[in-house]
């Protein structure tokens, strides 16, 4: 016997799939995954980025321990707020401390713009009303011109939406 000092250790994990999609009726990303068998895991993290941020963890769920079944996770993301790219990824923990991550799973979030736009009293001979609601992370502009297409007041809304009403009164 001679030790070359190479040490072979399980797998923590097999990975059969990682995948997700954005559920457009219940406006939540879905994330599936599945191991084929498990080796110590105590559990996963899934991470999140925005547009390429830097990812955050989103859930803990706890694994199987040792399995040599298939197992199936689900867990899904509701705070999707703003149009964009999601990027998510496993990270697997083991008991000892020891993890790895998985290949990391795009979702594209494109929700139909809204737009909600009121000016009233119309016709006014004074005080003019304003409200614009838009979809959350939408800049909003509004400025006036008069007839002849001169600017009047510029910046009368200069925002970018939270998902509520912005109000303005000329």
């Amino acid at each position: 016997d001679i030790d070359a000092g190479l040490s072979l250790r399980p797998l923590p994990i097999r990975l059969r799939s990682f995948t997700g999609r954005w559920n457009e009726h219940l406006d939540v990303n879905e994330l599936n995954w599945v191991t084929m068998s498990e080796v110590n895991n105590e559990y996963f993290e899934i991470e999140r980025s925005f547009q390429g941020s830097p990812f955050d963890k989103i859930a803990k769920i706890s694994g199987q321990g040792n399995s040599n079944k298939e197992v199936s996770y689900a867990i899904e993301d509701k705070f999707i707020d703003i149009n964009g790219t999601y990027y998510y990824r496993l990270r697997q923990v083991d008991f000892d401390g020891s993890e790895n991550y998985s290949p990391i799973v795009e979702i594209k979030v494109d929700r139909s713009s809204f737009n909600d736009i009121k000016i009233y009293p119309n016709p006014s001979v004074g005080q003019v009303q304003i409200s614009v609601k838009v979809n959350i992370g939408e800049k909003v502009e509004a400025k006036l011109y008069d007839n002849t297409g001169r600017l009047v007041l510029n910046s009368i809304i200069d925002a970018v939406s939270d998902g509520s009403e912005l109000n303005s009164v000329i």
